[in-house]
């Protein structure tokens, strides 16, 4: 049953995320975005990163759920998972290359 104590703490929890989020823009912590075209490997490089994180929370949630049983499949699909973001991150910088609006 929601209260008028869990609503007001939400508002509450809210309101302090929105105050404290704005010194946290992107353009202050990483500069001007370059001039130039962003490379293919640099699309590969992002995807395999966020592949291997990926794949480490899924190899992660099924060792929990084997009750802690297996856990080279946690290895195995950090592998999966890395192999799978670097694709589709090279798929996604040859459709930007081809593009008209590159790196955007």
């Amino acid at each position: 049953m929601i209260t008028k104590k869990s609503i007001l703490t939400g508002i509450y929890i809210l309101s302090v995320l929105v105050i404290l989020s704005g010194p946290a823009h992107a353009l202050k912590f990483f500069g001007p975005p370059p001039e130039e075209q962003p490379s293919i490997f640099a699309y590969s490089l992002r995807g395999f990163g966020s592949g291997i994180f990926g794949g480490l929370s899924v190899g992660y949630l099924s060792y929990g759920l084997d009750n802690h049983e297996n856990a080279k499949n946690v290895a195995m699909n950090v592998g999966y998972g890395g192999t799978l973001g670097m694709a589709v991150g090279t798929i996604i910088g040859v459709v930007d290359m081809n593009s008209d609006h590159q790196g955007r």
